[in-house]
C-alpha cells in the first residue's frame, strides 16, 4: 500500500512536470511567431527612387545638412569692373565755310593775318611778306606781298607758301606798312595771336580794340594757355583749316568766324550795358590816346 502510494505519488509529480514543460514549449512557440518579422508591403517603384535620391542628399547620416545663407556683400568689396567702352567715333568734320556775299566794304570789324620771311643768319629774323585783310562778309579786302629791305635767306616756303617769285616787283615793306596802318586805325582788329602781326606791320592799336581769339579767356585752356587756330577751329566748330600750307586769306576768315560767332558776349565784357554813355565815350578816348 505505502508503495503503491509513493508510485501515484511520484506518477502526479510526473504529470505536473510534464504540463509544465508543455506550457513553457508553447509559450517559447508563440515567442517565436511573434519575432518573425512581417512582409514588407509592396512600393511603388517612383516612390522608391525618389526615396534613394532623399538618403542621397541627406548622406551617411540620414539628416540633410542645414542650408547655408548666402554670405552678404563686404561694404568694402571693389565694385565690379565696368564693362569697357566702344571707342567714342571721330566727329565729322567740315571745311571752312561760310554764307557767300559780294560786300567788300570796309566794315567796323577787320580780320588780319600776315605770312613771314626769315632774315639774317639760318633765318631766324621774321620779316614781313604777305599780309591780308577781311572784313566781316569774309571777302578780302586788302591783299599784297612785300620786300624786306635786308636780304631774305629763308622764305619758310613750308610754312608761308612764299617764293621768290611771290615778291618780285612787290612793293617794299614799309609802304605795305602805312597802307595796312591807315586802313586799320579807327576799325576793330580781329586775329589769331595779334601780337605777331600787329608787331610785323610796326603798328600800336588801341587794346579796346583788338579781339585776339588766342587770348580771349573764354576760348583758352583751363590753365590759361591758348588754342592754336587749327585747333580752336576743329574743337569748336567741326572745321578743318591748314590743311599743307598757311593761307592767309583763310586763317583771317577763321578768326573772323570765331569772334562772330562769340561777338556778343565778348563786346558785353569788354563794355557792360549798364556803364554810363559817358563812361564809354571815356574809355573809347583813352583807346585813342594811347593809339596816338
Amino acid at each position: 500500500r505505502v508503495v503503491s502510494r509513493m508510485s501515484a505519488k511520484h506518477k502526479r509529480f510526473d504529470d505536473d512536470g510534464d504540463d509544465e514543460a508543455s506550457q513553457k514549449k508553447v509559450k517559447a512557440d508563440s515567442h517565436k511567431e511573434v519575432a518573425k518579422p512581417a512582409k514588407k508591403p509592396s512600393v511603388d517603384s517612383n516612390w522608391a527612387k525618389l526615396s534613394q535620391q532623399l538618403k542621397k542628399k541627406a548622406g551617411p547620416s540620414g539628416h540633410r545638412p542645414p542650408k547655408r545663407d548666402k554670405p552678404a556683400p563686404s561694404a568694402t568689396a571693389a565694385p565690379a569692373p565696368a564693362p569697357a567702352l566702344a571707342p567714342a567715333a571721330e566727329p565729322v568734320l567740315k571745311k571752312l565755310s561760310f554764307p557767300p556775299s559780294d560786300n567788300h566794304d570796309i566794315t567796323k570789324q577787320l580780320a588780319i593775318d600776315c605770312e613771314m620771311v626769315g632774315l639774317g643768319p639760318e633765318g631766324k629774323i621774321s620779316a614781313l611778306a604777305r599780309v591780308v585783310v577781311v572784313n566781316t562778309h569774309m571777302n578780302v579786302v586788302y591783299d599784297k606781298h612785300c620786300r624786306p629791305d635786308q636780304e631774305i635767306t629763308d622764305y619758310r616756303t613750308e610754312f608761308s607758301g612764299i617764293t621768290p617769285e611771290h615778291l618780285e616787283g612787290a612793293p617794299l615793306l614799309k609802304n605795305v606798312q602805312k597802307e595796312v596802318a591807315a586802313l586799320l586805325k579807327g576799325h576793330v582788329v580781329v586775329g589769331h595771336e595779334l601780337r605777331y602781326d600787329l608787331a610785323a606791320i610796326s603798328l600800336k592799336h588801341p587794346p579796346r580794340d583788338v579781339r585776339d581769339t588766342a587770348q580771349w579767356r573764354p576760348l583758352m585752356r583751363a590753365k590759361g594757355s591758348p588754342y592754336s587756330l587749327k585747333q580752336l577751329m576743329r574743337d569748336k566748330f567741326g572745321m578743318i583749316i591748314q590743311e599743307g600750307q598757311h593761307d592767309p586769306v583763310q586763317d583771317a576768315q577763321a578768326a573772323m568766324v570765331v569772334y562772330k560767332h562769340f561777338k556778343k558776349e565778348w563786346e558785353k565784357e569788354l563794355y557792360p550795358p549798364k556803364a554810363s554813355k559817358l563812361k564809354r565815350q571815356q574809355l573809347k578816348e583813352k583807346d585813342k590816346e594811347s593809339q596816338d
